[in-house]
């Protein structure tokens, strides 16, 4: 496989165990990936910096976070920009301090979702400078929207962002009916460098199939379809598992492993 495989701490992280940050050092020796993409959460901030310290003296590579979701509530808020700003900014140190230098980014939120497109558009420009400015790289996600779909919003933010990079979530593209959509605009791949694997098993944004999440291939996603459009589409970004299979205590090893298995598979496959 040539593009880098991660594994999200999000998909042994959560509230089943308090979102224990402790367990990236069992996933590390654990788990043969090119990295972990770390997911921001709130109980995190309580213990900065000394265990992303800890990460970096372990060796743990980290090349991508993913920012706190609850930036995108604030970009979503009229009254959110000063908090969403002073936000990201604590997210990019965190970036800083593990040595990544791409944040996975909700633009939008829930409530009210994407229904003040200009004002988060202006605000997305905003991130995407701060983020530069620190010599980092936002990702924005295409995350579910209440109002129109994430492949709309994408468009609309190349034409005034062209240099603007995106991560495409398969759960997100599939919950709004157009990941073959995604998967077929050639207007949007040169600046998609990043990719969330996730299923999903549901009607076209059926609130209520949103969770639990199924590991691949376990949902309805095409993913012979899938692997074989990244091929058209000359993909060589990277690749992060973000299904969970989280634990009470420790990690569920062989449900994540057979899941970067077969993401692993999917690429090699198609050469990838």
């Amino acid at each position: 496989m040539n593009s880098p495989l991660y594994l999200s701490t999000g998909t042994f992280t959560g509230r089943i165990n308090g979102r224990n940050p402790e367990l990236l050092f069992k996933a590390a020796e654990a788990f043969q990936t090119d990295g972990f993409e770390l997911m921001v959460f709130e109980e995190l901030y309580g213990k900065l910096p000394d265990i992303l310290l800890r990460y970096r003296a372990a060796g743990i590579p980290i090349p991508v976070i993913h920012a706190d979701k609850t930036v995108g509530d604030y970009m979503s808020l009229p009254e959110g920009e000063e908090k969403a700003k002073e936000l990201f900014l604590k997210n990019l140190e965190i970036a800083s301090l593990v040595g990544a230098k791409r944040l996975v980014t909700h633009c939008w939120g829930m409530p009210p979702s994407d229904e003040h497109t200009e004002m988060i558009y202006r605000r997305v420009g905003m991130l995407k400078e701060m983020a530069e400015e620190k010599g980092m790289t936002l990702l924005c996600e295409n995350c579910v929207c209440a109002n129109r779909s994430p492949l709309y919003h994408v468009k609309n933010l190349l034409a005034l962002y062209p240099d603007l990079e995106f991560t495409v979530d398969t759960r997100c593209s599939e919950f709004h009916a157009e990941l073959k959509d995604t998967m077929e605009d050639e207007s949007i791949w040169e600046n998609v460098t990043h990719l969330h694997i996730n299923d999903y098993k549901g009607g076209y944004k059926e609130w209520a199939a949103r969770y639990p999440i199924p590991q691949p291939p376990e949902g309805q996603i095409d993913w012979p379809y899938f692997f074989a459009s990244l091929k058209k589409r000359g993909y060589r970004g990277s690749v992060t598992l973000e299904a969970p299979a989280m634990l009470e205590t420790g990690l569920n090893v062989p449900v994540l492993q057979k899941g970067l298995d077969f993401v692993k598979t999917g690429f090699e496959k198609e050469g990838l």
